[in-house]
């Protein structure tokens, strides 16, 4: 939407990952989770921000950061140990 010039859709895109950014950060148990919660929660709201930011500049650089420091945090999870393993 970004490179097409689509501003409707680019807002609705932002907006969209905006919320699911911060329902991923208001998951976070700052208590239990203690320095790894507050890192992630710290991080979580820079992605919020570098969207929004994103989106206001039509910087699609700052898009791309997001992406791969999102990647990078799946990544990270996914090669963390299942609690549930048998």
């Amino acid at each position: 939407a970004m490179a097409n010039g689509r501003s409707d859709a680019k807002g609705q895109a932002a907006s969209k990952a905006i919320a699911i950014i911060n329902g991923m950060r208001d998951c976070l148990d700052l208590q239990q989770g203690q320095e790894l919660a507050q890192n992630l929660y710290g991080l979580y709201s820079y992605l919020s921000t570098m969207v929004f930011k994103a989106n206001y500049e039509n910087n699609a650089d700052k898009v791309l950061e997001v992406r791969d420091l999102l990647q990078s945090v799946q990544q990270s999870w996914d090669r963390m140990p299942q609690a549930n393993s048998e």
